[in-house]
């Protein structure tokens, strides 16, 4: 079977949200998903995919492995069509995953962007620190960012939080990941604590946030926060239950 994707990251799903999947590749583009079960994903031109239902993106997808997946995998192959240092067309013989340079020994693996994203815990009381985002100003989440060059994870998550919120921390501790095929990347979640001396006062923010506050668990329910099958969602809901 085939999840047809289109060259904006979109599946077409039919009138109960289940992926649409076809008995033949839609597009020459394939790539294999998984090997058990057989799944493959296609290429498909837009127009086609909205004549098989309606177009969704990975979000709607966060709880199925697979099929986020097939939509990774083919976001890849839609922007990785020549090779970088030699120009050459690339070639993706038998799965579909590395990319071959037409006339040169080389090959193209796939990349991934680290990004983290942390929840940074009051250091006082049972609160965490969440943020608004200008993209999309209607949700509060954790605070997140990319991983920059020759940055660890844990720098990382004091960097982009110092620069959203103004606040340093420590304790910085692993929670999980999750693969974010809405940017490419690979989202690894964080725990950690302010400072107490940075609570009185907090450095400047880079402006990415139109809000910053610190929340208790009696207005987490209050708040348009993220879905669950996200990793945002499974590191509030760690905090709640405990």
């Amino acid at each position: 079977m085939f999840v047809p994707v289109t060259e904006q990251g979109l599946v077409p799903v039919d009138d109960t949200g289940k992926p649409v999947l076809l008995d033949h590749p839609a597009h020459n583009m394939t790539v294999r998903v998984s090997e058990h079960p057989e799944l493959w994903a296609c290429a498909i031109e837009e127009d086609h995919a909205r004549s098989l239902g309606t177009l969704v993106s990975a979000r709607a997808f966060f709880g199925d492995r697979l099929i986020t997946r097939a939509i990774g995998m083919m976001k890849y192959r839609y922007l990785n069509r020549f090779d970088a240092v030699t120009g050459q067309r690339l070639e993706f013989p038998d799965t579909g995953v590395v990319g071959h340079p037409e006339q040169h020994p080389g090959m193209l693996f796939p990349r991934l962007d680290p990004a983290v994203i942390t929840r940074v815990h009051h250091p006082e009381k049972d609160a965490i620190l969440m943020g608004r985002d200008k993209k999309r100003p209607q949700y509060f989440s954790l605070i997140a960012g990319y991983v920059d060059i020759g940055e660890s994870l844990e720098e990382a998550a004091c960097r982009e939080v110092k620069e959203e919120t103004g606040f340093d921390v420590r304790d910085v501790k692993y929670f999980g990941s999750q693969p974010w095929v809405l940017s490419g990347s690979l989202m690894i979640g964080l725990s950690a604590v302010a400072k107490e001396e940075s609570l009185a006062h907090p450095g400047p923010r880079d402006g990415e946030l139109v809000e910053v506050r610190w929340v208790d668990k009696t207005e987490i329910d209050t708040l348009n926060v993220p879905g669950a099958g996200s990793i945002a969602h499974r590191l509030l809901e760690e905090w709640y239950s405990q």
